[in-house]
């Protein structure tokens, strides 16, 4: 198996320029090791293109999704849904998404206006930026 990484490996190295060519290699490795149905894996190379890839929205958006269908660990989902909202502030569709999962996920109403406020105080100017 560590033969299969290794082409992975090396087209997400640390020495690349942060450019679309490096984001495709790390969703093909993600989709790789999603493959490979290790958990474990996929959230590490998630958090890798996280960190190098902060406020690509496509990225969180997928990550989040697989730590919903896949992983359900809310605890694990709601640090995530937290550090998404910050990198990416002014996407409305992800304070709404962060707000529907803690509203499933039987959140007090106090946790909840917290987040409705932060995400109004996000500099969203109209309803439809927050719909987005």
């Amino acid at each position: 198996m560590y033969n299969l990484r290794v082409p992975h490996e090396s087209a997400v190295s640390a020495d690349r320029a942060a450019d679309a060519g490096l984001l495709a290699a790390y969703n093909n490795y993600i989709h790789f090791e999603e493959a490979q149905d290790e958990p474990a894996r996929v959230r590490c190379i998630f958090e890798r293109a996280i960190a190098v890839f902060p406020t690509t929205l496509e990225l969180w958006v997928r990550y989040l999704r697989y730590l919903e269908q896949k992983l359900r660990v809310s605890d694990v989902t709601r640090a995530v849904y937290a550090r998404a909202v910050r990198n990416c502030p002014r996407v409305g569709s992800l304070h709404t998404a962060y707000m529907r999962f803690e509203e499933r996920h039987g959140a007090a109403p106090e946790i909840q206006a917290e987040l409705l406020n932060a995400a109004l105080a996000s500099g969203l100017r109209t309803p439809e930026e927050h719909l987005e």
